[in-house]
């Protein structure tokens, strides 16, 4: 399959190919919910935990303190968990983020924008669209529709996960909130008790509507903090040091260091490139906190990686930018941003 994904991956998106973050998948119908999107995607697989054996000298002996998890359409093992591990199949995530706002919530519908499975199966998002958005700019030209990502891990590969994002629509990259409380969200294992742990979740996520008013707050804030050639530089050597880690000695490291300015250089550049093209140049935006912001974020959903990326499977660019390097970089960078406005 295209993009380097495993043949038992699917993706899904709505609307518009352009305008999504990761540029791949089949189009679904705009309006569903996860439970209706998910058999349309190919996502409603289930899971089976089988107790494992081994033989040894001539016996077979019984695992009794493991599972295996496995795929119950095609028997690709997933992970080995413990006997108390509680499994949760995609269409229980599905139903799950189906329940994330109630109609007495005043929040309106949550419907799927974007989802899909990684590694085989091994994780399973959906990007929930929230029935409200961010708009900052002149006429509030510049919009960032607010999402609440769902994640959930098979084979003990990850915890079952979520938390409001944000997805600016001019160029398509993802904005991970930082602040504390905006980031508000949930993570619990695969053990316990499940259903009082979901309820838990409900409640926290039940705040988003609040977060996305603060985060709106926020974007404005950044928009009205106008940088100068040196706070742009300032602020971008701190992106880069976020990144890609501090700077070494340029005495008891001389080729390391070297190696370092020449790379910080180049990112800079490109930065400073993407801080003047059309998408950071709107109205109201312009030399702002903001667009220093957003361009260090298109460059990390876009061309994080560079040659290197280009050479992995699409999946890997994917995962980092919502659950790995690249999203942990982002938060940091944003509060960074954030610091400016103060």
């Amino acid at each position: 399959m295209a993009h380097g994904i495993t043949k038992t991956d699917n993706f899904a998106f709505t609307g518009d190919r352009s305008r999504i973050w990761h540029g791949i998948g089949q189009e679904i119908p705009e309006g569903l919910t996860a439970e209706e999107a998910f058999p349309q995607i190919g996502l409603d697989w289930e899971t089976d935990l089988v107790q494992p054996s081994y033989c040894y000298g001539g016996q077979t002996v019984q695992m009794a303190d493991h599972r295996v998890h496995v795929r119950a359409d095609n028997g690709d093992m997933l992970g080995i968990v413990s006997k108390d591990y509680k499994k949760v199949d995609n269409l229980d995530l599905a139903r799950f983020a189906d329940s994330l706002i109630q109609a007495d919530d005043g929040l309106g519908k949550l419907t799927v924008e974007t989802a899909g499975s990684l590694l085989g199966g091994k994780r399973i998002f959906c990007l929930m669209k929230l029935p409200t958005e961010v708009r900052v700019g002149v006429g509030g030209n510049d919009r960032t529709e607010m999402f609440i990502n769902l994640s959930n891990g098979h084979g003990g590969f990850a915890s079952i996960a979520g938390s409001p994002t944000g997805v600016r629509v001019c160029c398509a990259n993802t904005i991970a909130l930082a602040d504390r409380d905006l980031a508000r969200g949930f993570r619990f294992a695969h053990n316990g008790d499940m259903d009082a742990k979901i309820k838990q979740a409900r409640l926290i996520l039940g705040f988003a509507n609040q977060e996305v008013e603060k985060f709106n707050e926020q974007a404005k804030a950044l928009c009205n903090v106008d940088l100068s050639a040196g706070q742009l530089r300032t602020f971008l050597e701190l992106a880069f040091t976020r990144t890609f880690g501090k700077e070494p000695d340029p005495v008891k490291e001389a080729t390391a260091h070297e190696n370092w300015a020449k790379k910080r250089e180049e990112h800079i550049e490109d930065w400073v490139t993407r801080f003047e093209n059309e998408r950071q140049t709107l109205p109201g935006i312009q030399g702002t906190a903001w667009a220093a912001f957003n361009a260090y974020t298109e460059w990390s959903d876009h061309a994080r990686g560079g040659k290197w990326m280009e050479n992995r499977p699409q999946t890997d660019r994917i995962h980092s930018n919502l659950f790995g390097v690249a999203n942990a970089a982002k938060k940091k960078v944003l509060k960074d941003a954030l610091a400016l406005a103060k």
